[in-house]
């Protein structure tokens, strides 16, 4: 794999406890490498992992970075806000 791909990945660790950050490398590689379909079944499978006992922490992965995405979004917009009316109270 190419470095700066690792290291593209790799920033995105602290996101993430060390568990659920091992679980989305896994699905990240699953889905480059997966045919059709990007699904957690589909990236399991080409991992070699869709019988895993743990199935369900895959999908928990996808969970956490939708909320991850969501509360960034809101964030955001907050920020975006305030700042335009702090633009808008210049004297």
């Amino acid at each position: 794999m190419p470095y700066e791909f690792i290291a593209l990945v790799v920033s995105f660790a602290p996101l993430f406890s060390k568990p659920v950050f091992q679980h989305a490398q896994v699905l990240l590689m699953g889905a480059i490498l997966a045919p059709g379909k990007r699904t957690v079944t589909s990236a399991l499978r080409v991992m070699g992992l869709s019988q895993d006992a743990q199935f369900q922490n895959y999908h928990r992965v996808l969970i956490r970075v939708v909320s991850l995405n969501s509360r960034d979004e809101v964030l955001s917009a907050e920020f975006h806000k305030i700042r335009g009316s702090q633009r808008t109270q210049v004297p």
